[in-house]
């Protein structure tokens, strides 16, 4: 992803094209109206790149960097212009032993996933959610994170069904803010 890049957002409507690069893994999408929206990279798709026809009218995701905080060891490498000063890097620790974080994205799950349906996408999701829970079901206190993004609450009404349905008994709440945004749910193995 380069500045005046023609992108779209992942998981809202809208779009624009690539103004500038901020620390923290966030672009600055510039859209028609000339305003500057924040959007992290990984929610933000490149639809069309400066001087690269052979895109043009194709998706293509930006690079993955950020989403699945433990299993994406990336060493901070800096984002964004030549120009600018490198990133702070973030000392990366081992994740807690009684947390659990899985990353439900379609293109991060699936990768390239044109030539199935949504419903088959929306069933792997589910089935995913559901093996990590149950094949963690003897390790007691463990948190699990499931990230399942903000969209229109499909997948997580379905998550949130099937834990009432098969895992009643285990505690599940929305994962915390600060950490996740609003696209995650915790459940806590009893």
């Amino acid at each position: 992803m380069q500045i005046g890049d023609k992108v779209r957002f992942l998981y809202e409507s809208g779009g624009g094209r690539v103004a500038a690069f901020q620390a923290g893994n966030i672009v600055l999408v510039e859209d028609d109206d000339g305003f500057q929206i924040p959007m992290p990279m990984g929610d933000v798709v490149v639809i069309s790149s400066e001087g690269d026809d052979a895109l043009k009218g194709t998706r293509r995701p930006a690079k993955n960097v950020g989403i699945d905080r433990v299993s994406t060891r990336e060493g901070g490498s800096s984002v964004g212009a030549p120009h600018e000063e490198p990133a702070r890097r973030r000392k990366v620790t081992d994740p807690p032993k009684d947390l659990l974080v899985i990353d439900l994205h379609a293109h991060v799950l699936l990768g390239n996933t044109p030539s199935m349906s949504p419903h088959e996408i929306l069933t792997r999701q589910v089935d995913a959610a559901m093996r990590a829970v149950r094949e963690s079901s003897k390790r007691k206190g463990l948190r699990i994170v499931l990230i399942h993004g903000r969209g229109n609450g499909v997948l997580r009404a379905a998550i949130l069904k099937e834990l009432k349905k098969n895992f009643a008994d285990y505690p599940c709440q929305d994962a915390s803010f600060k950490e996740y945004g609003f696209g995650a749910t915790q459940v806590t193995i009893k």
